[in-house]
């Protein structure tokens, strides 16, 4: 297989379970990683063209936001969502209107926390469904519509877990 799609994106996440990780990410990816190494495994993809590397730490903390891949069409979407659904737990929005765009979708989470959206765009829209018009607190005094990531308390708690006070490390 060659690997030669560029630029590709790179993604370094932390690992508490080298293993669990390397299994989740087989089945979301539909691959196996090209390289692995005592706490280390790599992952090149060329659909989507990224480098994801999994380094294995003690202490993990989950992005307080998600990672996403876009796809071309709803099948896409659905054989995706085949292949991670009898090893993982899913959440599939089809139709949905978020973050200003009609989309069908999925979202996974890896073992140490990260949502994945697999997602296919149809068209840009005016409004967000009312499960998404919710505003998140204040952050640097600006109150914010929140749509595609954790609740408000999960961003809060992941903050605190690497020694953040406050909001504006966030922003």
């Amino acid at each position: 297989m060659s690997f030669s799609t560029y630029p590709k994106a790179h993604i370094g996440l932390q690992t508490s379970n080298l293993e669990a990780a390397i299994d989740f990410y087989t089945h979301l990816f539909g691959e196996a990683p090209v390289k692995t190494r005592p706490g280390y495994a790599k992952f090149l993809l060329n659909s989507p063209p990224m480098n994801i590397a999994l380094n294995e730490h003690s202490r993990v903390v989950p992005s307080p936001g998600h990672f996403g891949i876009q796809l071309a069409t709803t099948e896409d979407v659905i054989a995706r969502k085949a292949a991670i659904e009898p090893h993982y737990e899913v959440e599939t929005e089809m139709s949905v209107q978020c973050c200003y765009a009609r989309q069908d979708k999925f979202w996974a989470t890896d073992p140490d926390g990260n949502r994945w959206e697999i997602f296919v765009f149809h068209e840009d829209v005016e409004e967000n469904d009312p499960q998404y018009q919710r505003t998140v607190p204040q952050a640097a005094g600006v109150a914010a519509q929140a749509c595609c990531g954790p609740d408000a308390q999960q961003v809060i708690v992941a903050h605190t877990r690497i020694g953040g006070s406050g909001w504006s490390a966030l922003s």
